[in-house]
């Protein structure tokens, strides 16, 4: 599914620096893996310092346990 919206949104001009789902870590939403392997992607941190932003409790709860 991410790859059919990346490439929509490359028509759109629009590329992330990161992307990650929860195929790409042991498990997902509301363990915090896939904040951590952006962290990773992205060369940031401390993870207290980003803010993790979602549409559901699952997302938030990630961003939380993650030490977001």
């Amino acid at each position: 599914m991410s790859d059919v919206v990346a490439a929509e949104a490359k028509k759109w001009a629009y590329k992330p620096d990161s992307i990650v789902t929860s195929a790409d870590v042991p498990s997902g939403s509301p363990a915090p893996w896939m904040c951590f392997q952006t962290a990773i992607n992205l060369k940031v941190y401390p993870l207290s310092k980003m803010v993790k932003v979602g549409d559901t409790v699952s997302d938030i709860e990630e961003g939380i346990f993650a030490g977001m």
